[in-house]
């Protein structure tokens, strides 16, 4: 039963969090396009989209130990 409630703590800790979430996935996104703007086609490519995809999974939610590692 307890698989069905969320562990995310209520009021300020969880508001830090949050806010913690959002702007390390903004961080990791803006990083990974930026650098797949910048970068000619070479194997630091494959670097920049893992980053924009923790990025992405960290500010939707899943796999957040994935995306926070």
């Amino acid at each position: 039963m307890q698989r069905l409630f969320g562990m995310f703590p209520t009021g300020w800790p969880g508001s830090g969090l949050l806010l913690l979430r959002l702007v390390d996935g903004g961080f990791l996104i803006r990083d990974g396009i930026a650098g797949l703007n910048t970068v000619p086609l070479t194997g630091s490519t494959i670097d920049h989209v893992i980053a924009a995809g923790a990025g992405t999974l960290l500010l939707v939610g899943l796999w957040t130990p994935f995306g926070a590692w």
